[in-house]
């Protein structure tokens, strides 16, 4: 990163501004063995478990299940680890998404994950029952829209996204992924305007 760039970035965020930990490693992801492996330690040093409990938390893990096609979603490796590491820490993990085309658990039956999930006694729902959360923005107004309950009474969202080009956003990453806990019929039209 240049000099200037990375001085106009430290500038840009307040000294207030809460701090995130990021935990980076290389790895193929073909090697499945080495992602499950990988994953617990980067959630350690990331400081998750020692920045809130999650003991007893109810934690809503949202992975990416866009359709049956796996490069659209998040690998059933990354979604097991990361649960089987939440369940260690003590939380009450429930899975679950609202895709744009067919159903949570049909993606995730199609894809691996529900298989992936199977010995860790967790299944993947679909994000239902909305309830009105109105935001304010900037330009346009307020925008209504239903989000999950599950959602909404989580204690904590815990965001597993697939990282990709997006012919709308241009990229999607985790704040994208959360998209995911919208739902209803309103949810293609919001995701275009909105």
């Amino acid at each position: 990163m240049s000099q200037s760039l990375s001085s106009f970035l430290r500038q840009d965020v307040p000294a207030s501004a809460p701090r995130a930990a990021v935990a980076l490693q290389r790895f193929s992801p073909a090697d499945s063995g080495a992602v499950a492996q990988a994953l617990p330690l980067l959630l350690d040093r990331a400081g998750l478990a020692s920045s809130f409990s999650l003991c007893s938390a109810h934690v809503l893990v949202k992975p990416n299940l866009l359709t049956a096609t796996p490069l659209a979603c998040t690998s059933p490796v990354v979604v097991a680890a990361v649960c089987r590491w939440l369940l260690d820490q003590g939380a009450r993990v429930r899975v679950g998404d609202s895709p744009g085309f067919g159903t949570a658990t049909a993606v995730a039956r199609q894809t691996g994950v529900e298989e992936a999930l199977r010995p860790l006694g967790l299944r993947v729902e679909s994000l239902a029952d909305p309830r009105p959360l109105e935001l304010p923005l900037r330009r346009g107004g307020p925008v209504s829209f239903g989000v999950a309950r599950v959602a909404l009474e989580s204690d904590v969202i815990f965001s597993l996204p697939r990282v990709k080009a997006h012919s709308q956003m241009r990229l999607t990453l985790a704040v994208k992924n959360l998209f995911g806990c919208v739902c209803g019929l309103r949810k293609a039209l919001i995701h275009t305007r909105q």
